[in-house]
């Protein structure tokens, strides 16, 4: 039997709140995408952070391969590449410790997060795999709360909306994943069903605020 423990705050219903230097990060990206982009409309639910997943994935690729999960050394290796490459934009040449800060931040959150596949995550009485065939009904999963876009956020030309309501063309937030002054947020944008791509975007704080240093694309559609 396999259960998960979930905060009081989503058993009682209450959103999760979103850190103060959290907002100030969301806002800054929501200011820089895409300033003439009319009619734009932003789902207010946040999606998980970017890097929180990767140890899970790791871990549920050697299993849809029938492999061994991979040891701690060899789950650095893959973390380490899938965390290195870059493409900068700041408005100067980038320094080799802006490239390392940036690196070792997407590194350390992403050995950091959840390990925990997914299947496992399931809301309710038991798991299909835990039930006999016949036996009792297994509740759905609960869609998991990682806090929400306040409509003061957002930019001109952008409004806010839900995920099923929002339609075409629509701009997706992540939750941010913050270590010291490096801040990531994957950022998704679709104009239409096949038409859109997504990216990781590394943000520096600064005394004007924080400001994009550089991206990566996590998908294309």
């Amino acid at each position: 039997m396999r259960w998960t423990i979930l905060p009081l705050a989503l058993l009682a219903g209450a959103a999760v709140p979103v850190a103060d230097e959290d907002a100030a990060v969301l806002r800054g990206v929501l200011a820089a995408v895409d300033r003439g982009g009319a009619g734009m409309c932003v789902p207010a639910e946040l999606t998980e952070a970017p890097f929180a997943g990767i140890r899970r994935m790791i871990v549920e690729a050697a299993h849809d391969h029938n492999h061994q999960a991979p040891g701690p050394a060899e789950r650095r290796t893959a973390i380490r590449a899938m965390t290195a490459e870059w493409e900068w934009v700041a408005d100067r040449p980038v320094g080799p410790a802006l490239r390392r800060a940036v690196t070792d931040a997407a590194y350390m959150l992403a050995e950091s997060g959840d390990p925990t596949p997914v299947e496992y995550e399931a809301v309710g009485e038991l798991n299909a795999s835990d039930t006999p065939e016949g036996g009792a009904t297994v509740s759905p999963a609960q869609p998991r709360d990682f806090g929400k876009v306040d409509a003061g956020w957002l930019a001109l030309g952008q409004r806010l909306g839900t995920a099923a309501t929002c339609g075409f063309p629509v701009l997706t937030l992540s939750a941010v994943a913050r270590r010291g002054d490096i801040a990531f947020v994957e950022v998704g944008i679709s104009g239409g069903p096949l038409s859109g791509a997504g990216e990781i975007w590394a943000l520096r704080r600064t005394p004007d605020g924080w400001r994009t240093v550089a991206r990566r694309r996590t998908w294309v559609s």
